[in-house]
């Protein structure tokens, strides 16, 4: 679009902006020619103006910049943002403002340098997707309970080691992902995730899964590759919704019996456990390799 378009003060940030930059900015305007969608990727920016404040109109924004180390408390002022994507940069934390950011939905903060849970993001009761992976976070607060319209929740790539209840009773939660993290065990307050159709635990350090698991009425994939498993609960049997379990490299002594009530299963991986014989079938599945059944 033609940049003189632009509104006088939006403009002149776009300008600030890419004093600094090695390259334009992509952006993309309404119908008035106010900036709706703005993208700061690989640019060399390592600071974004205050005036950013004076984007009204902006809903979709989205930051890859290695060298931008914090975000400035005008952001608090979008009051038209929806989603917010930064990747790979030096952030620790943000700012006060942030819990003013009332529209948002979307909130991903990947590969960045967060050593703490932003307790600001608590207050963002709208958000639908949350992802934080990626970063060094070691705990996560009691106050994500209050994110009641959340159904994605990615934390994978952390230093968690346990995890608060008020998680798991996040009632339309559909897509939960834990993946690369220290945790040893699940309570059982995960019986209280009606909604959830995906768990993925992959490389963390559980001994035994909550008995309640198969309580999950929607819950059809369950990822648990890379852990300590030693047993299986019975209670898997009873689940009318699981479809596909992975289960390579944990420490099963033998072949879950328990898998052979499973009539929902569609798919299952367990190679890499302290058994070597495979039974060649498996409810309607067929043995195709070690340890994968179709």
């Amino acid at each position: 679009m033609e940049r003189k378009k632009l509104p006088k003060k939006e403009s002149e940030f776009i300008e600030e902006l890419e004093v600094e930059a090695e390259k334009k900015i992509y952006l993309d305007t309404n119908d008035n020619y106010q900036i709706k969608k703005l993208s700061i990727k690989n640019c060399g920016v390592k600071l974004i103006p205050n005036s950013i404040q004076n984007l009204k109109s902006l809903e979709y924004l989205s930051i890859k910049e290695k060298n931008i180390s914090n975000l400035p408390n005008s952001i608090g002022s979008i009051s038209t943002l929806k989603s917010l994507k930064i990747f790979l940069s030096n952030i620790t934390q943000v700012p006060r403002s942030f819990d003013r950011l009332e529209r948002l939905k979307h909130l991903l903060i990947v590969n960045s340098k967060l050593s703490k849970f932003p307790v600001q993001i608590c207050k963002l009761k709208g958000l639908t997707a949350l992802d934080l992976s990626k970063n060094s976070i070691q705990h996560v607060p009691d106050c994500i309970g209050e994110l009641i319209n959340l159904k994605n929740l990615f934390l994978s790539d952390n230093l968690l080691i346990d995890l608060p209840d008020s998680i798991f009773m996040l009632k339309n939660l559909r897509q939960l992902s834990l993946d690369n993290n220290k945790l040893k065990q699940l309570p059982r307050s995960i019986k209280n995730m009606t909604n959830i159709y995906s768990l993925s635990l992959n490389n963390n350090q559980l001994k035994q899964l909550p008995n309640d698991i198969g309580q999950l009425p929607y819950l059809t994939t369950l990822k648990l590759n890379n852990n300590q498993l030693e047993t299986l609960p019975d209670s898997l049997a009873d689940s009318e919704s699981v479809s596909f379990i992975e289960l390579k490299n944990n420490r099963l002594k033998e072949f879950p019996e328990v898998l052979h009530r499973m009539d929902t299963l569609m798919g299952l991986q367990l190679s890499g456990n302290l058994f070597n014989e495979y039974p060649a079938k498996v409810g309607n599945l067929q043995l195709e390799g070690e340890g994968v059944y179709r």
